[in-house]
């Protein structure tokens, strides 16, 4: 009888070769922030193990003003692209697929370092670990974070982290819907994998606003005419059964 643990298991688009993996936990490897070599070969001998899938990070911090509590790799910079890439293309190259935990600490860490800025959390109460009283989040601290998620996830996309799940699921939900991808990064083969799952077009960041304003009229008049065909097929059909 073999053993279920050592089945292939399916995760939405991505394959895994058995249904061992390792969560994701800070080894405090890193350097200035960066998953240089050794937090590189830290995961690739997890993978040559034979782990189906190993989870970097405990976890990568998202903006400047959540600075690292405990050797938190720095999502926000671009410059953790490369080393991302380095990190996964070595654990892709033994047969294992890799994530990646993203957070913003919010009071849980400490101000005094890095960039120096305070602390914000939903509410001002002070933190028992890190002993902060972090500031009361705004609202536009909030978008300003959701969008630094945004960013963030967009580094580990182009530096290869398994998953291009959003846009499929949006063209699942909604096939007709045009989807522009902006990317920062240049990750021609990111591109390339966005259109062929049906993305409208792709523009590099930072993207002129000259240049996006056409594009976004030319997916409008796309999305305007199927939406237009579509009503005509219904039209027809309940003429022809009335």
């Amino acid at each position: 009888m073999s053993d279920p643990l050592l089945e292939p298991f399916q995760l939405k688009h991505l394959h895994l070769r058995n249904r061992i993996f390792s969560s994701a936990h800070e080894p405090a490897y890193a350097e200035a922030g960066m998953p240089t070599d050794r937090y590189r070969l830290y995961h690739e001998e997890k993978a040559k193990g034979g782990v189906a899938l190993t989870m970097t990070a405990g976890s990568a911090v998202v903006a400047e003003d959540s600075p690292p509590a405990f050797g938190n790799l720095h999502a926000y910079d671009d410059a953790i692209v490369p080393w991302i890439r380095r990190l996964t293309d070595g654990v892709h190259e033994h047969g294992a697929a890799c994530m990646i935990q993203l957070t913003h600490l919010g009071r849980r860490s400490g101000w005094s370092h890095d960039d120096w800025l305070p602390l914000i959390a939903p509410s001002p109460l002070r933190e028992a670990a890190h002993r902060v009283i972090p500031k009361e989040a705004e609202d536009w601290d909030i978008d300003r974070i959701v969008g630094k998620y945004a960013d963030a996830a967009e580094r580990m996309l182009a530096g290869g982290m398994d998953g291009i799940e959003t846009l499929r699921e949006i063209k699942k939900i909604q096939p007709i819907c045009e989807v522009l991808l902006l990317t920062g990064h240049g990750s021609m083969e990111t591109s390339i994998e966005g259109m062929k799952l049906g993305a409208f077009d792709y523009l590099l960041k930072p993207v002129k606003l000259e240049d996006l304003l056409p594009k976004l009229a030319e997916a409008f008049e796309k999305k305007n005419g199927q939406d237009q065909k579509i009503r005509s097929a219904h039209i027809k059909k309940l003429f022809r059964y009335s």
